[in-house]
């Protein structure tokens, strides 16, 4: 991540968090990081992933607006 300065700066965060646990330290980081700051969040996951814990892990960082998709796995099948 990089430092920005200025009143108006606008960020945008990259992760790779497809797991209640690794998305829980994400919301902390996010929450930590800018703790005033409205926050969209855009996930698009595997359909083989859990979801519902996903998305009751993002909870934490109160987004202002949310867009989610799954996509289908290479190869896989429904589960």
């Amino acid at each position: 991540m990089q430092n920005a300065e200025g009143p108006h700066t606008n960020w945008l965060v990259l992760d790779g968090a497809h797991t209640a646990q690794s998305t829980a330290a994400l919301a902390d980081t996010v929450r930590g990081l800018f703790p005033d700051n409205p926050v969209a969040i855009i996930i698009a996951m595997a359909d083989d992933k859990d979801h519902k814990a996903v998305m009751a892990a993002l909870r934490a960082v109160r987004p202002a607006l949310v867009v989610f998709t799954t996509v289908p796995i290479a190869g896989g099948t429904q589960r």
